[in-house]
């Protein structure tokens, strides 16, 4: 209850804080402290909370300050922001040149009237900025009802808020860097759906529609090739070692170069063969695998085993 009231205390605080600056601002202009009237300005358009009229009403009359001192384009770019605020803004007629240039360089700009969508779903509440070019949209604030109670929630960096399961939205505002509303407007209607949150389940696909590499019958055929293949090199492996025994025995009968290049092929072939047999285990337990798990569909991943075939050269 406590933080409810100094809730309710600070939105009060705000507006009026906002309207006595307002005021001590315009007073200051009239007796010509432009200066002074300006750094008030711009504190109020810092401190944040205000609402779209407040918020246009400031840069106008922050342009007419900066215009009063000679800061044109300070003075150009608080009249666009009013004009994409308000766009029905003028200026008195009568006003001097000094203050109607910038202002009429401003509306030349083209700068158009804030456009601002509001969807709910997945229960976030997004804006999205359609006629922004100024920039001036960059958070957004929720004002939600939830079993009888009034709450904000507020981002002041991001274009979407989550809103708690229970609460319903009311208003939705466009925040400035500040804080300021720089748009308001209402809510979708009904209670934000939170359908989408729930995991869908997806049935597994046929049998038949398993791509090629994820078939068990593929690695199992892989394998037994690859078997086959480090068998063929394991026999030459051991041929070699055959022949290089026999020739060894032979002393003197045989140069060194041809038992060295009997001994670099069989070495060659015994590398192959265990390569051959590594790969043909690692494919037989990936089919393995798959074939136990035929209703996934997922990527496999599994170590690969290692067969070695020895010989001594």
């Amino acid at each position: 209850m406590r933080g409810a009231v100094i809730a309710c205390v600070m939105l009060v605080a705000i507006p009026a804080r906002a309207d006595d600056e307002l005021a001590e601002a315009r007073r200051l202009e009239a007796a010509l402290e432009y200066e002074q009237a300006l750094a008030l300005v711009d504190r109020a358009l810092a401190h944040g909370g205000a609402e779209p009229g407040r918020v246009a009403e400031l840069h106008l009359l922050a342009g007419r300050l900066a215009a009063g001192l000679d800061r044109a384009a300070v003075a150009e770019d608080h009249f666009a922001r009013a004009l994409a605020l308000r766009p029905e803004t003028k200026l008195p007629d009568g006003t001097s040149p000094k203050l109607t240039a910038p202002f009429d360089a401003a509306r030349a700009r083209g700068v158009p009237p804030l456009v601002v969508t509001v969807r709910a779903s997945r229960g976030l509440v997004t804006i999205e900025p359609h006629a922004d070019p100024l920039g001036l949209v960059v958070g957004v604030q929720a004002h939600l009802e939830s079993h009888g109670n009034h709450f904000e929630v507020t981002e002041r960096a991001s274009l979407r808020v989550i809103v708690p399961i229970d609460a319903i939205a009311v208003e939705i505002d466009a925040l400035d860097a500040s804080g300021n509303r720089v748009w308001a407007g209402p809510a979708p209607t009904g209670p934000l759906t939170f359908d989408e949150l729930t995991p869908k389940v997806v049935a597994p696909p046929p049998r038949g529609s398993r791509a090629i590499i994820a078939r068990w019958q593929t690695w199992a055929i892989s394998g037994a090739a690859f078997a086959i293949a480090g068998g063929a090199f394991a026999y030459w492996s051991s041929s070699l070692q055959t022949e290089w025994n026999q020739q060894r025995s032979q002393d003197g009968l045989h140069d060194f170069s041809a038992l060295k290049a009997i001994e670099d092929r069989g070495r060659r072939d015994a590398i192959a063969a265990d390569i051959g047999f590594g790969i043909a285990g690692a494919a037989a337990i990936t089919s393995l695998v798959l074939l136990a798990t035929n209703h996934d569909n997922s990527p496999i991943i599994v170590g690969a085993g290692t067969v070695g075939v020895a010989g001594r050269f």
